[in-house]
This record gives structure tokens, sequence and C-alpha cells, in this order.
């Protein structure tokens, strides 16, 4: 088990800065790159040039499409 202890100010970043990095792959987008999941793993298609973490504020990033794909899951 992993468990993260974020400031709130922090987790209020992140989800900002996913917000607006993700925005321009929808959700359903989104969900068509996941391979798999269960209540442990998400295992996703990651699309080739696609950067798993962003190197510039500018980036798209696979971080950025999992947070935002969190988020929308948690808020039903």
């Amino acid at each position: 088990m992993i468990k993260l202890y974020l400031a709130d100010e922090t987790i209020l970043k992140f989800r900002s800065e996913s917000k607006q990095h993700s925005s321009r792959y929808s959700l359903d987008e989104i969900r068509n790159l996941i391979c798999y999941e269960d209540e442990n793993l998400i295992a996703f298609n990651k699309p080739q040039g696609m950067l798993s973490q962003r190197s510039v504020s500018t980036d798209i990033s696979l971080n950025d499409l999992l947070l935002a794909y969190l988020q929308d899951e948690t808020s039903d």
C-alpha cells in the first residue's frame, strides 16, 4: 500500500493543473487509453510521444490525464 500525505494547497494545485492540461482530451478519450483497471491498479496504453510527466508547463502528460480521470471518477 502506498500512502501520500499532501498539503491541501498541493492537492488544489494538482487539481487545477490537471484540469488545465487535460482539457485537450475528453474523458472518453482518456478512458479509451485504459487497458485495465481495478481497485488497486490502472494500466494505460500511453500513446507514443506522450510524456509520462510534463517537462514544461505547456506539455500534456499521462500523469495529467490520470489525475483528470481520477477526479472525474471520485466526483460521482
